[in-house]
């Protein structure tokens, strides 16, 4: 069975003095469905379209790049190389746009002529209404070239649309319900595993890159070596915990 990992937060606060927004840990795709089919997210979500925007900082998010973060701690000192997804969201910021943007997406998802084909791997509303779109990076792209290519293939002018803040490795998401889900590959959350993952990271090697797209940093003289930290089953049965819906309720705990 292929285990789907993703960096998840669940640990949010309506209380600003103890948001967690630094927080992510190794939930599975499992985990992350029971969460997205709770009826509190559901009607936390219509609130927010009802003009309640305080509550978006109740919501919980994913962190789409990353399976894993040392210490659960969502930062950019924190990243794993090697918990790279592969994977990207996409931001529609003009709700008018979302329909276009999604059928269009889907329209290069069937292309097999598209450098896109396949490579669609979900799309969901937002709790304001407007879009997400999650797609493969295709081999040898980083963060934010996917993203720029993308965002031309479907029509869209990338600098009109993107923010740089939709590029930074640690960004997270704001989940809504099973019911803002548009569409859902077979792919989705589906680790990159074999061969391919080793052509993957050489990619990126031979551009002067670490093996998640970002640049390699250089160690400092006299710096002790460190151990690369790979995702393993250990990480997998640590996590296994179910989601608590007592703490992922508008901001209470379990205590």
């Amino acid at each position: 069975m292929v285990n789907r990992l993703i960096a998840l937060n669940t640990k949010h606060f309506s209380d600003k003095q103890k948001n967690n927004r630094g927080y992510a840990e190794t939930q599975t795709g499992e985990q992350l469905d029971e969460l997205l089919r709770q009826e509190w997210l559901r009607q936390d979500v219509a609130d927010i379209r009802a003009g309640k925007e305080e509550k978006k900082d109740w919501l919980p998010f994913i962190c789409p790049h990353y399976t894993a973060f040392k210490d659960n701690h969502r930062s950019q000192d924190s990243i794993i190389p090697e918990a790279f997804t592969f994977m990207t969201c996409v931001d529609i910021d003009n709700p008018k746009l979302v329909r276009q943007a999604f059928e269009k997406a889907l329209e290069v998802n069937k292309d097999e002529m598209s450098e896109w084909y396949d490579m669609v791997l979900r799309e969901a509303y937002s709790a304001r209404g407007k879009g997400h779109i999650y797609i493969r990076i295709p081999k040898g792209m980083t963060i934010e070239e996917a993203q720029r290519a993308f965002c031309e293939e479907i029509g869209f002018n990338a600098d009109e649309l993107l923010d740089s803040s939709c590029f930074t490795p640690e960004r997270y998401i704001y989940v809504t319900g099973i019911d803002q889900e548009t569409f859902r590959s077979e792919h989705w959350l589906e680790p990159i595993e074999g061969e391919e993952l080793e052509e993957r990271r050489e990619a990126y090697l031979q551009r002067g890159l670490d093996v998640d797209g970002r640049p390699l940093v250089k160690p400092e003289a006299n710096a002790t070596p460190t151990v690369a930290v790979s995702i393993s089953e250990d990480i997998v049965e640590a996590e296994r915990g179910r989601v608590d819906t007592r703490c992922t309720h508008r901001g209470r705990s379990s205590a």
